[in-house]
């Protein structure tokens, strides 16, 4: 006689809440955690402020470190300048010791204004326990000489007109409403620019560029990188020399420009109704257009890369 098992094989799959709940439970421990430390988080500032009178062609020169930069520009003849040391720890007195290896320098001599930070740690603290960061907030004259060299941190840079040179790297800089004449360094650093006009001259590595409305010349060099331009006719001349970059080039008509483009290993994407102007020769692509024309010209040569051009009939400059 066969035997009945009183034990039946259930088809549905097992209950997954316990697992569910278990992780709802780990990340609400988690969200409190962060919750928790954040509001244990001490902040410890220290605010120096200065304002000293600028003389027409003196030098301002900013050389920090870890520092996050704010400059403005200025229709006067001072300049006003705010610097923050800051430390933060969940432990205040940690904190308020490790301010003090922070340090801030201004020297105003021979026509020349420099602006300095410093981090001086004594060997018997051992390792720095403190998040630090120092602050610039600087308002500077219009036509001034400014350089900025910086690293490990971000610069702001807007509404200024004069001589404008910054090398920088492991940050992101924003130029807004700049003009004069411009010239960028960057490694592992981002640059966004928007509404820029003059000349301006970038060269970057491993990093990403971004220009919105460009006037005047731009002349780019992107190594290992990407670059995106957003071009309107106030352009006069945009040249750009990469590797292993990709680009991208956007414009409300095409026909508003005169284009010199051309790409070794790699291919040019155009809109289909301009494809007629590709040629393809010895690995090198390329796309010639009105170039014979007094529009303004993009001229842009890359290797092992592609070059994209859109049409993007809603573009719209911000000014």
């Amino acid at each position: 006689m066969k035997k009945t098992s009183h034990f039946t094989k259930s088809t549905q799959a097992p209950s997954r809440k316990p697992s569910v709940l278990r992780r709802a439970g780990w990340s609400f421990l988690l969200l409190f955690s962060f919750a928790s430390y954040a509001q244990q988080l001490q902040v410890v500032t220290k605010s120096i402020q200065k304002e000293i009178s600028y003389s027409a062609g003196s030098k301002i020169n900013l050389n920090a470190k870890k520092a996050d930069i704010i400059i403005k520009g200025k229709s006067t003849d001072r300049i006003s300048i705010v610097v923050k040391l800051i430390a933060k720890h969940t432990d205040r007195s940690i904190a308020e010791k490790e301010l003090s290896y922070l340090n801030y320098e201004l020297k105003n001599t021979s026509g020349i204004v420099d602006l300095s930070n410093s981090y001086e740690i004594p060997k018997s603290a051992g390792k720095l326990r403190s998040q630090v960061n120092t602050v610039y907030e600087i308002t500077i004259p219009n036509k001034a000489n400014l350089l900025i060299i910086n690293s490990f941190g971000n610069i702001s840079i807007s509404d200024f007109s004069g001589e404008l040179a910054v090398k920088f790297n492991f940050g992101k800089l924003n130029l807004t409403d700049v003009s004069g004449k411009l010239n960028i360094e960057s490694s592992f650093g981002d640059v966004y620019a928007e509404n820029l006009d003059g000349s301006f001259i970038c060269k970057s590595e491993k990093a990403v560029v971004e220009l919105y409305n460009p006037s005047g010349t731009t002349l780019l060099e992107s190594k290992y990188g990407s670059v995106k331009l957003n071009l309107f006719n106030s352009l006069d001349k945009l040249v750009v020399n990469a590797s292993r970059s990709t680009i991208e080039v956007n414009v409300r008509r095409f026909e508003d420009f005169r284009f010199d483009l051309g790409t070794t290993y790699s291919q040019i994407n155009t809109p289909s109704a301009y494809r007629e102007f590709l040629s393809n020769y010895n690995n090198q692509e390329t796309l010639l257009f009105d170039t014979k024309s007094k529009k303004p010209l993009v001229q842009i040569q890359n290797s092992y890369s592609p070059i994209t051009v859109l049409i993007d009939k809603n573009l719209q400059t911000h000014k």
